[in-house]
């Protein structure tokens, strides 16, 4: 069942996007090579990475891996990091954080990853890409704190 329809949801996520991807393309290069739609991205064809690399700013988020689900069950120590007590819901962080999470693959759920867990340390990254990814992930936080780029 569905409970609410987004029109044009696909257009939307999709020049959503488009946007960011365009944004952060001097940053970490991507797989887009055209969008001959609104509703449509063509790219490069890639083998999947299978780590989810967030870094949030805010304690925020719906999913059982997000550090507002986390906190709310009690849990401080997350990620590698200890959040201090009294944090309230969609506050601003004492610092910005990298939350990485297994991506599951067929219908599994994520699961977080602690430094000690970090994908630089995997095979399956190498060190070089891990140490080049630290450097995008905080590049892209800057660039994301500039949006919207005419705000007041």
């Amino acid at each position: 069942m569905i409970l609410t329809a987004i029109p044009a949801q696909g257009e939307l996520l999709t020049q959503t996007a488009r946007y960011w991807f365009e944004e952060t393309a001097d940053i970490c290069p991507n797989h887009v090579l055209d969008y001959p739609d609104p509703n449509v991205v063509v790219g490069t064809r890639l083998d999947i990475l299978p780590v989810e690399i967030v870094v949030r700013d805010y304690l925020a988020g719906t999913t059982s891996t997000s550090v507002l689900t986390k906190y709310r069950n009690g849990e401080r120590d997350m990620y590698g990091i200890r959040l201090p007590d009294g944090l309230r819901d969609n506050e601003k962080l004492p610092e910005a954080i990298i939350t990485p999470t297994s991506k599951a693959l067929d219908g599994g759920h994520d699961e977080p990853l602690t430094r000690d867990e970090h994908p630089d340390a995997r095979p399956v990254v190498g060190r070089a890409m891990g140490q080049l990814s630290h450097a995008m992930r905080w590049r892209c936080l800057r660039a994301a704190k500039r949006w919207p780029p005419n705000a007041a």
